[in-house]
């Protein structure tokens, strides 16, 4: 067995200040939030389809081509909704950010 010449390498970390621990906590809660509604966005898309397939199956032949004036959440609408909570839920997380920016918090632990 040969003897070792160089030692590994070694990282070195540094803690993390309370305003590095607080942005990534707020990161971490926003985005739980609007992932959420995110989620919640889908199932209401998925229970709209649902329904107009229903309507489509009850309605006699001659009216089930009027069907879509009553769609009202198609993917264009699904897409502008998905659009505007990922736009909020990033304003809100720079908004906290700069506010936790313009904190003076105590690092002693």
């Amino acid at each position: 067995m040969e003897p070792l010449t160089t030692l590994p390498q070694v990282t070195t970390f540094s803690v993390p200040s309370n305003a590095d621990l607080l942005r990534a906590k707020t990161r971490l809660a926003i985005t739980r939030v609007f992932k959420t509604y995110l989620d919640l966005l889908e199932q209401i898309a998925d229970e709209h389809d649902e329904s107009m397939r229903k309507l489509i199956d009850a309605l006699p032949p001659e009216h089930k081509a009027s069907v879509h004036l009553a769609d009202h959440f198609g993917d264009a609408r699904f897409a502008a909704i998905r659009r505007k909570v990922l736009e909020v839920g990033n304003d809100s997380l720079r908004d906290i950010h700069e506010m936790i920016d313009g904190l003076r918090l105590d690092d002693k632990r």
